[in-house]
């Protein structure tokens, strides 16, 4: 849609809450003849910065000899991810991604309306996939404690930041860009940042290897971590990875046969956990003493702080002379 249709959007959600709850939106204060241009007027400059990223020692056959991370993360472009991976969570997250501007405006009036009308707790989801990468930009980008709040409240006035914000990314970047960004931040659980360490931590397989049903699997887990955790809770990551499944079936993207061979599979786990740090190669003495060096390396930072941080987040590959021969 052209921007004036957005804002003709914004208008009508903006005047379908005032009907409803009264002529202001809490967090926002929005006078009725003005939302659409006060929406336009909100600021849509996110910087977009990267997220933490592991190092790796290398020995001098190049397998592994420690990993250091922050946040167990390793970036990947979108040719490596599945393409099952991919339209998995378009269709369940946003099966209008390609379609939209990065906000979902009949999704958006729905779910502030019913938020407010429904008698039990559970909200409704509204978010494109634009919108969640925004979300999780924000925490990233968080300092404090109350920055964080801010980024996951529920309120009228964070959910029209994000739609501005989401709004803006989506005329900077391409959709792959934003499919790539957003695959890359999220977190899927058991310390697994990423795509590609949710692959290779569950199923000990990279993102362009996955399957249908492990591709479901790791969908599925992006709504709740935790309840959908398949080492922990086996039979209701099932019951999710299923729901996916039929999903993709529902929207044409598997086929009947294929469906109920991916329904009947098990979940197939081969978790592939690593430990940061120094782990059992046998060489630990080693690869302690070389930990060390690097940490006393001024060409890694002015302060043993700043070259830890970077040890811990800059994505280095460090190549040793180690010959474990």
């Amino acid at each position: 849609g052209s921007l004036a249709e957005l804002l003709l959007g914004v208008a009508v959600i903006a005047t379908v809450l005032s009907l409803v709850f009264g002529s202001v939106v809490v967090g926002v204060g929005l006078t009725a003849k003005s939302r659409s241009d006060a929406f336009l007027a909100m600021s849509d400059e996110l910087v977009i910065a990267r997220a933490p990223q592991r190092s790796v020692v290398l020995d001098a056959r190049g397998r592994p000899l420690a990993w250091l991370w922050r946040e167990n993360r390793q970036d990947v472009p979108l040719v490596k991810i599945a393409p099952v991976l991919r339209q998995a969570l378009i269709d369940v997250e946003d099966s209008r991604f390609y379609d939209n501007d990065g906000i979902d405006l009949r999704g958006v009036t729905r779910a502030l309306v019913r938020d407010q009308v429904q008698v039990d707790d559970r909200k409704q989801g509204a978010s494109t996939l634009t919108q969640q990468y925004v979300k999780n930009l924000l925490l990233l980008a968080a300092r404090s404690r109350t920055e964080r709040q801010a980024a996951t409240e529920q309120s009228y006035g964070r959910k029209l930041r994000e739609a501005r914000y989401a709004l803006g990314l989506g005329q900077r970047l391409s959709k792959d860009e934003v499919l790539t960004g957003y695959l890359n931040l999220v977190f899927f659980g058991n310390g697994a940042y990423g795509v590609h360490v949710a692959a290779e931590t569950y199923f000990s397989t990279s993102p362009a290897a996955l399957t249908a049903p492990q591709a479901a699997v790791l969908v599925g887990l992006l709504q709740n971590p935790s309840r959908y955790d398949p080492i922990k809770n086996p039979a209701p990551a099932r019951a999710r990875r299923d729901v996916v499944l039929a999903r993709m079936a529902e929207l044409g993207h598997l086929t009947p046969a294929a469906l109920a061979a991916a329904q009947a599979a098990p979940l197939g786990l081969r978790p592939g956990r690593r430990s940061a740090g120094c782990y059992g190669s046998g060489n630990g003495y080693f690869c302690d003493w070389i930990l060390k060096q690097l940490r006393r390396d001024p060409a890694l930072g002015p302060t043993p702080e700043a070259r830890q941080s970077l040890l811990e987040t800059g994505g280095l590959v460090i190549r040793t002379t180690l010959d474990p021969a």
